[in-house]
């Protein structure tokens, strides 16, 4: 149940009732996972993107995205935007702007509010503010800013939170 759960080793320890936190590597789980036997193991959204990815076809599912992301990423928008919810977006072909504002997505920010910042990949993720805004929400892209997709998180708070209180 803990979010770091998350990573497959974590949840390896969660599965055996030990305490759930990440593993030293190597070994890795595909050589000693599982009661020390090679285990497959990834999170419910890899499953699912994989069995789509294989129905569609490899190369047409990573069309879907940019050709450094490729395919979609389910991100879970919350804060202060019209329509809280998870989408299912195009890695690297839709920016943080219309992700926050689209009417498909999150339609903007309440009344007479304006966008102070943002904090994108959960509790180890990072600030982002109004002037990267206009960034593709992908890995190479984000990155590029200084920012990124971590565990696909994007919670948006406008100017009636201030940036240090939000991270104290």
């Amino acid at each position: 149940g803990a979010y770091v759960c998350g990573e497959e080793t974590a949840l390896l320890n969660a599965i055996t009732a030990k305490r759930g936190e990440p593993r030293l590597r190597p070994p890795y789980p595909a050589v000693a996972g599982l009661y020390g036997k090679p285990t497959l193991i990834n999170n419910v959204e890899t499953l699912a993107q994989a069995s789509v990815a294989l129905r569609m076809a490899v190369d047409e599912y990573l069309a879907l995205g940019d050709a450094v992301s490729g395919g979609t990423k389910l991100v879970a928008l919350s804060g202060m935007v019209q329509n809280p919810g998870i989408y299912e977006i195009p890695l690297g072909k839709i920016p943080l702007k219309d992700l926050i504002c689209a009417p498909q997505f999150g339609g903007g920010l309440r009344s007479g509010r304006r966008l102070q910042f943002y904090h994108l990949g959960g509790q180890s993720g990072v600030v982002g503010f109004p002037e990267q805004v206009y960034t593709p929400y992908g890995y190479q892209a984000l990155q590029e800013v200084g920012l990124s997709v971590g565990s696909g998180s994007v919670a948006v708070y406008d100017n009636s939170v201030a940036p240090v209180d939000y991270c104290w």
